[in-house]
């Protein structure tokens, strides 16, 4: 089942975040570490940004939704790549 991340994308391929995002007061650009847009909103996770779209779009997700499990796996990949975790 495909996400509604994945359904939005971009004449590039990249993912589109969900729409309606407020900015940020960060002035240090950096890639979402789910859509992968840049960008100065959000908090940084594990040295990667988290866009204030994907913040809120993971605060209201139902577990076992249809976007929980594309979440999860962005997730694991940021960690992934973090803690230098071959896939």
């Amino acid at each position: 089942m495909r996400s509604a991340l994945q359904d939005k994308r971009n004449d590039h391929g990249a993912d589109e975040p969900p729409s309606g995002a407020p900015s940020g007061a960060s002035s240090e650009r950096r890639t979402c570490l789910v859509c992968g847009r840049p960008g100065t909103d959000g908090p940084v996770i594990l040295g990667k940004r988290l866009c204030a779209a994907c913040e809120r779009a993971i605060v209201d997700l139902d577990v076992g939704g249809r976007d929980y499990d594309f979440f999860v796996a962005r997730i694991r990949e940021a960690w992934r790549s973090f803690a230098g975790v071959e896939q």
